[in-house]
C-alpha cells in the first residue's frame, strides 16, 4: 500500500511539475505576442504620424506651386523656378506612398 502511494504521490508530482511548465509556456508566449503586438502598433503610429506629416508638406508644396505660378505671371519668378516648385509635390507624394507602403 505504501509503494502504491509512493506511485501515485510520484504520478501527481510529474502531472503537477507537466501543467507547471504548460502554464509557464503558455505566459512566456503571451509575453512574447504581446510585445510583438505592441512592436507592431508602434511601428502602423509611427507610419501613420509620417503620412500626416507628408501630407502637410505636400499642402506646402502645393502652395508654393501656386505662389511661384503667380511671380512668373507678374514677371518676377523664372521658368526654372516654377520647374522646381513643380516638382516638389511629386517628390513628396513619393515619400508618402512609400511610407503607405510600409505599413
Amino acid at each position: 500500500m505504501v509503494t502504491r502511494f509512493r506511485t501515485s504521490a510520484q504520478q501527481f508530482e510529474r502531472v503537477r511539475h507537466g501543467c507547471l511548465q504548460f502554464i509557464a509556456r503558455h505566459e512566456d508566449l503571451k509575453a512574447d505576442i504581446r510585445a510583438k503586438v505592441g512592436m507592431k502598433l508602434s511601428d502602423l503610429e509611427e507610419s501613420r504620424k509620417r503620412i500626416e506629416v507628408q501630407d502637410r508638406t505636400i499642402r506646402t508644396a502645393e502652395r508654393s506651386y501656386e505662389i511661384t505660378q503667380l511671380r512668373l505671371r507678374e514677371g518676377i519668378g523664372s521658368q526654372l523656378e516654377l520647374s522646381e516648385a513643380e516638382l516638389q509635390p511629386n517628390k513628396v507624394l513619393c515619400r508618402t506612398v512609400k511610407s503607405a507602403n510600409e505599413l
